[in-house]
Parts: structure tokens; sequence; C-alpha cells
């Protein structure tokens, strides 16, 4: 069956976006953490990991096509001490109750391993373009960490971010002291939005994606003031 050209599109241009993230996170997860165990990552429904991280563990919440696993991120199947990395691409912000998962996540990763998240940043061009999508809230002033939508792992609050590592960062240090953050860094300010991301449909043709990266590639130094989203470690 012949893929329609509109899908064909949207995906192509979600893989480049993908991919660049995975490249930058292997980068960071050599520099930043040192074990050498297994890799989860959580929430892999369209995602394209394995384009970079052969031996990853791929799972989400629901049954997905080539994910490995069905795995709820506040219970995960694995023993104590077993996995090197977690990683997690715009999904903690989707998780019902956090703090369940933070204590998986200590429990079932070695000394020397840790979390790696992209996630909705905070600067003030993100505050500004994020809160233009209905899909999911920006709520800077949540009372809570934990969402209580039923809907909440389609929906959920895309500051959690900011939430548990600036706002509350003194609450958070407090209730998983053996999470320390080794790594932040603001990125994309125009390419991922130009693929749709992931609920629109892509806005450029596929061959003015380099142009975008090249220009985002000149306002590095900018990134903290205009970067939409942001990498973070947290190791154990």
């Amino acid at each position: 069956m012949t893929q329609n050209p509109k899908i064909e599109q949207y995906m192509n241009c979600l893989r480049v976006a993908y991919q660049d993230r995975y490249k930058m996170i292997l980068k960071a997860k050599n520099k930043y953490l040192s074990s050498d165990g297994k890799m989860l990552e959580i929430g892999s429904g369209g995602g394209f990991a394995k384009d970079v991280f052969a031996d990853i563990i791929t799972s989400d919440i629901n049954p997905v096509n080539d994910v490995d696993i069905i795995v709820d991120a506040h219970k995960l199947p694995f023993e104590n001490e077993s996995l090197g990395t977690i990683l997690a691409i715009n999904v903690i912000h989707h998780i019902p109750d956090i703090t369940k998962f933070f204590s998986e996540a200590v429990r079932v990763l070695k000394t020397g391993g840790g979390i790696i998240c992209v996630e909705p940043n905070w600067s003030p061009v993100a505050k500004y373009v994020l809160k233009k999508y209905p899909e999911e809230p920006y709520d800077t002033k949540a009372e809570k960490w934990q969402l209580e939508n039923e809907n909440s792992r389609i929906c959920g609050n895309q500051a959690l971010s900011y939430l548990i590592l600036k706002r509350d960062k003194a609450k958070f240090k407090k209730m998983f002291p053996e999470l320390k953050l080794v790594y932040r860094k603001s990125f994309d300010f125009i390419s991922y939005q130009r693929t749709g991301a992931i609920w629109l449909r892509p806005k450029t043709p596929m061959w003015f994606f380099p142009v975008f990266k090249a220009i985002e590639l000149l306002l590095t130094p900018a990134m903290p003031l205009i970067g939409v989203r942001h990498l973070f470690i947290l190791k154990k």
C-alpha cells in the first residue's frame, strides 16, 4: 500500500527532529553518566530511539507497533539497580504521579546511572510559545506536581520541569536526594515546531530543515532565552 504523501512528509520531518535529539542525548550520556547498565526509554511511541541506540529497551503504556514492552512509569518491571539509563522525551509531564516515577527510577538505576529528559523549557520564548498550544496546559502556578485530569496521559502540565527543577527545587532535593541535576541544555527555537510536533501537520517542506538547523546553530548563545525545549540529566 502506498503511504499518504502528507503522512510520509510528517514522519520524515519528525524523524529528522528526533534523530538530532538522540544524537545530542548520546553525547550527553557518554559525558555525564558512568553506568554501563541497560537503557530503557519510556513513552517510546512515535520515537526512533533504535536508530541511534541499537540495544535500547523501548516501552510505552499502551500497545504500540515496534515497542518492546508495555510499561507503567509508576511501577517499572525491573530489578533493583538493574538499569543504567532511563530516557524520557516529552514524557515526564504526562506521568500522573511524577513522585512515584522518580521513586521507581531511584530503585532501578545503578549508581552512576541517571534519567535523561527532554521537556518543554521555561525560557521567556518557551513560555510564550507553549501557552499557544491548547492541547496541553503550561501552568507555572500549579499547586501540585501530580496531574488530576483523568486523561492526564494524553494531556499534562508542560511546566512540570520548571516546577521540580526551579520553583520547587528545594522540595525536589529533599524528596529525592539521590538524584542530582548534572546537566541542562536549552535548544530548539523553530525546527521542532515546524515539523508539526506530535499533534499538528508539518508546516515546512523537508528540504528546508537544514536552513532552520543552521539558524539555530547561529543562535546557540541565545538558547537559554529562546530555546523551547531543554535536555537535562538527573544522575544517581
